[in-house]
């Protein structure tokens, strides 16, 4: 494999969205994927747009903003705890996201939308790969799609889990 192939090959494989999958899958995602540098200011992401692209944090940091529905969030405006209909946001760097989800986990939800809004907070890089990639290869693959799915699932629910505990 080259050289930049392996380094999204140890990116995947350090994301826990990708921990116990079969080597071939994370490869042929490793081959497909490319890098995208975002800097301080930008928007990576907007809630609510359609998403489209799967997103794994390299390195750098992202500022994760959450508004209530039905209320507009400005663009290149600070978010925070003060704004009307917008949650406190949250700082995230790549090594929290390691300890983490390791991922964006904005994937999508049943409408195909982004759920929150990320913004770099200084020069970051995030690993992409295309939803289309994802749902092309697990109708070619139902055994990734239900293996991917339950990963999904076993993340969300530790997710919730840590949440709980830290609320209780």
């Amino acid at each position: 494999m080259s050289g930049r192939v392996d380094k999204e090959l140890d990116l995947l494989c350090d994301s826990p969205f990708f921990e116990g999958l079969d080597p071939e899958h994370i490869e042929h995602f490793a081959r497909l994927a490319r890098t995208e540098t975002f800097e301080a200011g930008e928007s990576i992401i907007v809630q609510g747009e359609p998403a489209t692209l799967f997103y794994v944090l390299v390195e750098g940091k992202i500022e994760l903003s959450f508004r209530k529905l039905g209320n507009e969030v400005p663009r290149n405006e600070e978010a925070g705890p003060e704004m009307k209909g917008q949650a406190p946001p949250h700082i995230v760097t790549a090594t929290q996201l390691a300890d983490r989800a390791g991922a964006l986990r904005l994937f999508h939800n049943s409408q195909h939308r982004y759920r929150a809004t990320a913004v770099a907070r200084e020069r970051t890089e995030m690993l992409v790969l295309s939803r289309d990639l994802f749902e092309e290869y697990t109708k070619e693959r139902p055994g990734f799609g239900l293996a991917f799915m339950r990963r999904v699932l076993w993340l969300i629910g530790n997710h919730l889990r840590m949440t709980r505990t830290r609320l209780v």
